[in-house]
């Protein structure tokens, strides 16, 4: 394999590890939130950001603070979800055991999560783990079909 894409290769590998670190860092911080100071950040982002945003479109008072947490959560992890299939992607792992791996990622860091906030006093759902999981699945099998269609285009464009 030529030198410039072997350093590609490891050039791209560190930037999305680092990518993935910092998203879950970031996820998880927000897990060790107290339950008060998680609902104050929810109210000003539905409040500032979300609503001015969604209510046009949705109707008035149809967004809530609930919503919006659920939907930072599906958020969250489909990025975290896209973030990892760029990984396999890069790693030449797309297929077979590196997907089922990245899945089994996807749903453990949810279980984490969640546990997580059983310290934090804010309690733990399951319906969270659930939706977290559906979310990263939802990014890896859409990002994958889009990684493997680029991949499969670039392939007839050399050949």
């Amino acid at each position: 394999m030529d030198k410039k894409v072997l350093l590609f290769r490891r050039m791209m590998t560190a930037a999305l590890a680092l990518l993935i670190a910092l998203t879950l860092a970031f996820i998880w911080h927000n897990s060790f939130e107290k339950k008060s100071d998680s609902a104050q950040k929810s109210s000003y982002v539905t409040e500032k950001i979300v609503k001015p945003v969604a209510e046009p479109i949705v109707g008035p008072g149809k967004v809530t603070d609930h919503g919006v947490r659920k939907m930072a959560h599906m958020v969250e992890f489909f990025l975290l979800g896209t973030e990892v299939t760029l990984l396999l992607a890069v790693r030449g792992l797309l297929c077979g055991p590196g997907f089922s791996g990245a899945m089994l990622f996807g749903v453990l860091t949810a279980m984490t999560d969640e546990t997580i906030q059983l310290y934090s006093d804010r309690g733990s759902q399951l319906t969270d783990v659930w939706l977290d999981s559906a979310s990263f699945a939802a990014a890896l099998l859409l990002s994958g079909l889009v990684c493997f269609l680029f991949i499969r285009r670039m392939r007839k464009k050399v050949a």
